[in-house]
């Protein structure tokens, strides 16, 4: 710096403009100086009334976590100690289960196995026979222009004689089951066979000639009424099965 700028410097120093400008920013500074020893004041106030019960808080959840967590690994604990040990326990009932049903077939009463086979042979016999439809008369309505068909049919009675053969042979394997075997039983079974041979008749309208006609199929009972049939058949069996005959 030259001797004529410190000259300068000087001379601006003593200058009242420039002594007004320099006290005007210390003033301002120190203003902010204040302003910002005043929020740290404030800030420090907050920390210290705020933060012990935040830290209460969190020291409280991680508490909770804690005893959460060793509840959830106990659980988890019991849970596959359980699972293993019903594993273990099924294994070991179908083992028996499998050594007590093999006993029992084994040794169950001939008698039974014949009752099986004779059931047996009656589903195919009924199978053999098959299902007979007959035409049983047909009146014509001039009015309507339609003829009512009338069919006899044994599809019915096939069918429920079917089904009861098979829940025979269902009911027969379970009897091997039990310790005690009925000679009766099977008789009742055998005497209780549905009659192949009963006839339904089923009427139904189809127009006059140029039509299609009518499947006599389509005048067969419906599939409600063959579950109907069904559950007096399995009601029957339940009854007889648990002694209960009227």
């Amino acid at each position: 710096m030259t001797m004529e700028t410190n000259e300068a410097l000087e001379l601006l120093k003593s200058d009242p403009a420039y002594q007004a400008l320099r006290e005007k920013k210390q003033a301002e500074i120190l203003t902010a100086r204040k302003e910002a020893a005043g929020r740290l004041a404030r800030t420090e106030k907050e920390a210290e009334r705020e933060a012990p019960a935040l830290l209460a808080a969190i020291s409280e959840a991680e508490t909770e976590l804690a005893t959460a967590e060793a509840a959830r690994k106990k659980a988890q604990e019991n849970f596959l100690k359980a699972k293993r040990t019903l594993a273990g326990r099924t294994a070991t009932w179908d083992r028996e289960r499998s050594l007590a049903t093999g006993e029992l077939n084994e040794s169950a009463d001939r008698e039974i196995d014949a009752g099986i086979e004779w059931f047996r042979k009656q589903l195919d016999e009924i199978r053999a026979r098959g299902i007979t439809t007959d035409r049983a008369g047909a009146k014509t309505n001039l009015v309507n222009e339609t003829k009512n068909l009338t069919f006899r049919t044994n599809r019915p009675a096939v069918l429920k004689a079917l089904a009861y053969c098979k829940a025979a042979i269902e009911a027969l394997e379970k009897l091997k089951l039990e310790p005690i075997f009925d000679p009766a039983k099977v008789e009742v079974l055998k005497k209780d066979v549905p009659d192949t041979g009963k006839m339904s008749e089923f009427s139904g309208e189809r127009p006059l000639p140029g039509s299609k006609g009518v499947n006599p199929l389509s005048l067969l009972p419906s599939d409600e009424l063959y579950n109907l049939q069904m559950a007096e058949i399995n009601e029957k069996f339940r009854k007889l099965m648990t002694g209960r005959r009227k």
